[in-house]
């Protein structure tokens, strides 16, 4: 028979920690993927297998989870846990000094996360004998996805954790003072010990999910950025369409009985939703997330539910819970297995762009929704009872007021000012920027500070390389879009290595053609294209602008001749005396592609 929670103040803490939790955890998360990028590779050298060798250290923490428990005690690893991540991310906020601070803060941070997640989940094996405890874990981290996401899109895809002032400083300190009151209101019902009250291995393998799931939510179910890049839709719509996945998610994932062939049908909607479509309508992108984010929702409840029920069995089989015994060995071994496995999804999904490898990286969503998808259908058979009705104001009261935040969004919306030609015989200045990423040479992602690097050039038309549009290593940040409404300037963008990273031009004058080619060869691990623009400058004949950013190797001379032939045989029938050629050409001015360029008679600007 179905029984229904009441919700109290105590139900409340019981999914308000673990989603705030979660909440900083992300945030940490997206912080510390650039950080080893930007600091131990670009800064101190290490080279892409390095770098995913640091990450898999870091990750690999999981596994001390049931040594921790031993020693501490599941109370104080929860409060370490739990605590120790707000406090690092508030700390991280405060930090205000050299870049490297900030990384070691991150990895504190994300490995506190990390070992939180089976701690909580022992806590809630323990109240297993609770009615609806597994239930109350899944909706927290629901939760804790649309609170993260919902933060995310306040400040435009810019993570505030990158910021600095007054504003940011309260939300994070404001946050972490939530989350220790509701660690406090827990505190007394954690046991002092760890208590035998998981199953067998084969038993506890669904956590397997996890991994998987956070690797989905990073890199497609949370990024607004890659939407926008995806659909060309105004952000305040993106914004809301992500959030509203998200709640839809939660609602569905909260009514729903889990049952096999409901397991297996929501494991086939996420692998459909996650299936290299290639070139689509708009909406069909957006659709697939919707799908995939309630599909990955019910799974992942499915999940947790599968491994309470199991819990209290064992429970209920072995007798009083104040028996201190082992009762971590299964969850933090898997749970070690999943957060590897995570990381590795994350390295291999961005190394094949710096990498010849074996596989195309579009493959990899499909593959972590195949798991996500059997360990939904595996837990489903451990569940012999229906689910307690939990009730639904605690898991959709804070995100149908977080749905508020897209609409605050839309009503302070500026789309950048319709650009008007000049008259004839006015100057025009044009600058040329590789933006790295947004990322200075120390390591620190500051939009800011570029934005104005370019503003004190008055420019009328910006041609920008390395340009991000949701790459979870780069912040998930969509830096056109908010370059674009910072310098009031609207923009072209011309994707290279993938659909959310290339080459973008910002013009204040009325673009009349815009046209994006890929360059040779198509097999670099790193693809290279340009992008053409004819520009109404108020004159008889438009401007004629190429950005380009050519193949990067240094030994590499041949293929950026082949490239810049390439953009010649374009051009040959385009031929002006309006043509400017800008990008980032890799090359020195001696280089036999440089001089092809002179030879046809492009000089120097400079």
């Amino acid at each position: 028979m179905n029984r229904t929670e009441k919700s109290t103040p105590a139900t409340w803490s019981k999914i308000i920690l673990p989603a705030l939790t979660l909440t900083f955890g992300l945030q940490t998360l997206r912080v510390l993927l650039p950080y080893l990028q930007y600091l131990l590779g670009d800064r101190l050298g290490l080279s892409s297998i390095q770098l995913g060798l640091a990450a898999l250290v870091i990750f690999a923490a999981a596994f001390l989870t049931g040594r921790l428990n031993r020693w501490l005690g599941l109370r104080r690893l929860l409060l370490l846990t739990a605590g120790g991540v707000s406090l690092a991310r508030l700390l991280a906020q405060v930090w205000t000094g050299d870049p490297l601070g900030d990384m070691v803060l991150a990895i504190i941070g994300a490995t506190l996360f990390i070992l939180f997640l089976p701690a909580y989940l022992a806590l809630v094996h323990w109240q297993g004998y609770e009615s609806g405890s597994s239930q109350r874990f899944a909706q927290a981290i629901l939760l804790g996805l649309a609170i993260d996401t919902s933060l995310h899109g306040l400040f435009l895809t810019y993570d505030y954790i990158w910021q600095t002032g007054t504003i940011p400083l309260l939300l994070a300190g404001g946050l972490m003072l939530v989350q220790w009151v509701a660690l406090r209101n827990l505190q007394a019902t954690a046991p002092p010990h760890p208590m035998p009250v998981e199953g067998s291995f084969l038993t506890t393998l669904p956590w397997l999910a996890v991994g998987p799931f956070l690797f989905l939510q990073l890199i497609i179910f949370q990024n607004q950025a890659r939407l926008v890049a995806l659909t060309g839709w105004l952000f305040p719509l993106a914004f809301a369409w992500v959030l509203i996945s998200h709640l839809l998610g939660l609602g569905v994932a909260t009514l729903w009985q889990p049952r096999k062939i409901g397991a297996a049908v929501m494991g086939a909607i996420l692998v459909a939703a996650l299936w290299p479509i290639g070139d689509t309508v708009a909406f069909g992108f957006a659709v697939a997330l919707l799908l995939g984010q309630v599909a990955t929702a019910v799974l992942i409840t499915t999940v947790l539910r599968g491994l309470g029920e199991q819990s209290a069995r064992v429970y209920y089989t072995i007798g009083s819970p104040d028996q201190p015994k082992e009762g971590l060995r299964n969850s933090a071994t898997i749970h070690g297995m999943t957060m590897i496995l995570m990381v590795t999804l994350i390295f291999a999904f961005y190394v094949g762009f710096s990498l010849k490898v074996p596989y195309q990286n579009n493959w990899l969503p499909p593959l972590a929704g195949l798991i996500v998808g059997l360990s939904g259908i595996g837990a489903s058979f451990l569940l012999t009872s229906p689910a307690t009705r939990q009730p639904l104001r605690p898991a959709l009261a804070l995100p149908l007021l977080l749905l508020t935040l897209p609409l605050i969004v839309f009503s302070t919306w500026r789309a950048p000012s319709d650009p008007v030609a000049p008259p004839t015989g006015d100057p025009i200045r044009i600058i040329t920027y590789n933006i790295h990423n947004g990322f200075s040479a120390g390591g620190q992602l500051d939009m800011e500070a570029l934005a104005q690097v370019i503003e004190a050039e008055q420019p009328d038309i910006i041609s920008l390389q390395e340009v991000s549009r949701g790459w979870v290593i780069n912040g998930s940040l969509d830096m056109l879009g908010w370059l674009s409404r910072r310098l009031d300037m609207p923009y072209v963008f011309a994707p290279s290595a993938d659909a959310l990273w290339g080459q973008a031009i910002l013009s204040h004058y009325p673009i009349l053609l815009a046209e994006t080619h890929p360059l040779p060869p198509s097999n670099l691990p790193m693809k290279r294209s340009f992008v053409y623009l004819q520009v109404d400058i108020g004159r008889p004949l438009p401007l004629q602008v190429i950005n380009a950013h050519l193949h990067h190797i240094p030994a590499d001379s041949n293929i950026r001749v082949t490239q810049v032939e390439t953009m010649l045989d374009f051009l040959a029938a385009r031929r002006s005396n309006q043509i400017i050629l800008t990008g980032d050409l890799n090359a020195t001015p001696t280089a036999p592609e440089i001089q092809l360029l002179y030879e046809h008679g492009f000089r120097d600007a400079v």
